[in-house]
């Protein structure tokens, strides 16, 4: 048995890459095949900002015209441009789409808002796909080194108060961390974010976290707090129950830190007073922020496991 997965990966992304990879071991021994052109019984539109996508779309009718059944899990709605202001035929099709599909689950609340308003009659919140990619640890744990934090500044869109504020911002936080006593590293998730993290990494001195998905966790998994502008930096921090500052450029950031009750600054009004509060917010009940974050990822991974479990018996419900 095969299902077909629908979603972005292979481009270098690691959070896209890390979605797939997560959404294959939960499928296991069924084998999971990245297509544009789903031939099979079951498709899984997967994790990614995918609907309001014109290619996703098309894939997903296809898929449907061909009698299969969809299952979304974990995906995210594109809320760039609200809803109300998407062409009319492209949310009309997605309409189509979302209420012949048997299952949604969504990425975080303000997906699912999306979807609702689209004709989803069963969905629900499951969390980022990779979520599932993570254990989460003890805050005590031997491993955990307090005075380790990891920056990633990269994105593909322009943040809400340019880059070179961005720049600027992360540059002020990473003074204050260093004269705390703090150790901060730069973790790239996608090649272009050592473009965009060049100014910084050149004058801290910043080590860089070597690039590849298990690194990566592994890296993430012994620091103290993550400070992401990507989407992904956050969700494998939370995957791994390390606390984290999202810098939220998109509104998919927002619906994903919702999904797990955790901290996102809107790059529109960021600056380093807010960043270094939120920080400081979070030092101050540090193991509370930890277990609550445990426990909300580790919902989402029972709940992904299970939501898989009925995909690959071909009783989507």
């Amino acid at each position: 048995m095969k299902l077909d997965y629908l979603g972005w990966a292979g481009h270098g992304n690691l959070g896209d890459d890390g979605c797939l990879r997560a959404i294959r071991d939960l499928a296991a021994p069924v084998e999971i095949e990245q297509t544009a052109e789903p031939i099979g019984r079951t498709c899984i539109l997967g994790g990614g900002t995918l609907i309001y996508g014109r290619p996703w779309l098309e894939s997903a009718t296809m898929a449907l015209r061909r009698g299969a059944e969809i299952v979304v899990f974990g995906t995210g709605v594109d809320l760039s441009t609200p809803l109300p202001r998407w062409d009319p035929g492209r949310r009309a099709a997605w309409g189509r789409v979302i209420a012949a599909t048997r299952f949604v689950g969504v990425r975080g609340p303000e997906s699912l808002e999306a979807v609702r308003a689209l004709g989803a009659e069963n969905a629900r919140v499951i969390g980022d796909p990779a979520l599932s990619l993570g254990t989460c640890r003890n805050p005590r744990c031997e491993d955990h080194r307090r005075d380790l934090v990891l920056v990633s500044g990269g994105s593909d869109y322009v943040p809400g108060c340019g880059r070179r504020r961005i720049v600027e911002v992360l540059g002020e936080t990473i003074e204050w961390l260093r004269g705390a006593g703090m150790r901060v590293e730069y973790l790239p998730l996608r090649p272009n974010d050592l473009l965009h993290g060049k100014a910084l990494i050149e004058r801290f001195g910043l080590p860089v976290v070597p690039r590849g998905l298990p690194g990566v966790l592994q890296r993430i998994r012994c620091a103290h707090l993550v400070v992401s502008l990507r989407l992904h930096g956050a969700v494998f921090a939370a995957a791994c129950g390390v606390p984290f500052v999202s810098l939220g450029y998109r509104p998919k950031c927002r619906d994903f830190t919702r999904s797990v009750d955790g901290v996102c600054l809107p790059t529109a009004t960021l600056d380093h007073g807010r960043l270094r509060a939120s920080i400081e917010r979070i030092e101050a009940e540090y193991d509370e922020v930890a277990t609550r974050l445990n426990a909300r990822s580790q919902a989402y991974r029972e709940l992904q496991k299970e939501t898989m479990r009925v995909a690959c018996s071909r009783r989507v419900v």
